[in-house]
């Protein structure tokens, strides 16, 4: 039976607030389980994997995550959008044109560049043996995770938050415990190769639940009346936009893997394994804040192209404000219980709590950025979010190579804290001067100009 829509197309700002947690709570409820069973999980692979491997395990899949989001060239976070003012135009077809043409380029070239790597790697000199299978292991979760943001944008889309959350969110990582718990039982000695493996075939198997999730949705039949180079034309013109929309993605939605990534430059593998650990248990604050904004998201939409403000304004406000206090509840708990629950994957894990407690810190310097990226962006200004991201990036990259040395994992959160204020500053500012200034020009106009022009 198919899911039916959790919100209705109304504006969800006109409803209590309560209304808004129970919706995104279901959501966030996912996540949080999900979330749950990932750690769990990682608690039973750091008992059997020794910290470096453990750390190559959070590189590889960091690596695959990233990469996935390259190659779906920023659609993903635009198809919402996209449907929202194809059906507004009553031109929804158009929009399925587009998700089509966007799930088989981002496959094709996804393939493309896994067969030119695998090519290369083949023909390396030493070290072959070793690196090949981990690399085909992780190789097999890139374009699975590609599927996986697709559908689950058009999931979103369609006001579907549960097929969207439940088989990535949830599905893969009890899946992922439930394995790492046979292993355990089994007193296995995994490589990084099985690990990968393990992780690749659960995220084929999430992919064949979601898309039986949504076998309802098909597209008009005038869609595929149309001919292919209409929704390829369509495609590149949301393509190029998409593009513009990478840097915010990264930050927005990959930013542990962002993290990871720049931080393997500097750390060795067991540092990294321990920043994993930390990244993951921050950043499920960071869960509140994507669940709250992906299930306002349609509604901010359809009040962006409907013109109204109002409904946009209240939105956001109220968004902002759940994500503020669940941040901030986050920082406590860490902070209490901090070194108690990195115990738990061992003695050398515990050396992150530092690092734990800025990290912390940061989840709530992100939420005015995230919540300003979302309306600058519906609001058609993504060429200013995507040069701010980049900017971000830049800056996350400086600090963590100029910290990590003097200060280890600290110092890499303190340039992760460092760059969600540079982040959240440079959006408010920006949301300050495009929907403030006008404001402020008007009453220049009414209160000083027009009376000195009527005295004249």
């Amino acid at each position: 039976m198919a899911e039916k829509e959790l919100t209705s197309p109304s504006d969800i700002a006109r409803r209590p607030i309560v209304r808004l947690v129970l919706t995104s709570g279901l959501g966030a409820g996912l996540r949080f389980a999900g979330a749950g069973c990932g750690l769990l999980a990682y608690v039973l692979l750091a008992h059997l994997l020794d910290p470096g491997d453990l750390g190559t395990v959070f590189l590889a899949t960091s690596l695959a995550a990233i990469g996935a989001s390259l190659f779906c060239f920023g659609i993903p976070g635009l198809l919402t959008r996209i449907f929202a003012r194809y059906k507004a135009r009553h031109r929804i077809a158009s929009a399925w044109l587009v998700f089509k043409s966007a799930r088989r380029t981002a496959l094709l070239v996804c393939f493309g560049a896994i067969a030119i790597a695998l090519i290369a790697i083949s023909v390396m000199v030493g070290g072959t043996r070793l690196l090949l299978p981990t690399f085909i292991a992780g190789a097999a979760l890139v374009p699975a995770i590609v599927l996986l943001r697709l559908n689950g944008a058009l999931a979103f889309a369609f006001r579907r938050p549960i097929t969207g959350y439940m088989p990535d969110s949830f599905a893969r990582p009890a899946l992922l415990l439930l394995a790492a718990a046979a292993l355990f039982v089994a007193d296995a000695a995994p490589s990084v190769a099985t690990v990968l493996a393990v992780i690749a075939a659960i995220a084929w198997a999430t992919v064949v639940v979601q898309a039986y999730q949504l076998r309802a949705l098909r597209p008009p039949e005038d869609a595929a009346a149309r001919p292919p180079k209409a929704g390829i034309r369509l495609f590149k013109a949301w393509q190029r936009a998409g593009i513009t929309l990478l840097p915010a993605s990264i930050v927005l939605s990959l930013f542990a893997d962002a993290v990871i990534l720049i931080a393997s430059l500097v750390l060795g593998s067991s540092d990294i394994a321990v920043l994993g650990i930390a990244l993951r248990l921050t950043f499920l604050a960071g869960f509140v804040i994507q669940v709250l904004m992906q299930v306002v998201l349609p509604d901010m939409a359809d009040a962006t192209a409907t013109g109204n403000r109002r409904s946009l304004v209240d939105t956001v406000r109220k968004a902002t404000a759940l994500c503020f206090v669940a941040s901030a509840a986050a920082f406590v708990f860490f902070w209490l219980g901090g070194k108690t629950i990195l115990g738990l994957f061992g003695p050398e894990f515990v050396a992150g709590y530092d690092c734990l407690i800025v990290l912390a810190l940061a989840q709530i310097a992100r939420v005015p950025g995230a919540v300003a990226t979302h309306y600058l962006t519906l609001t058609g200004r993504q060429r200013d979010v995507s040069l701010v991201m980049g900017a971000a990036l830049i800056v996350l990259a400086v600090g963590s190579i100029a910290a990590a040395e003097p200060l280890g994992l600290t110092g890499i959160g303190l340039a992760v804290l460092t760059t969600q204020l540079f982040i959240s500053a440079v959006l408010c500012v920006l949301v300050f001067r495009y929907d403030r200034m006008p404001l402020v020009g008007r009453a220049v106009r009414r209160y000083f100009l027009e009376p000195m022009q009527s005295k004249s």
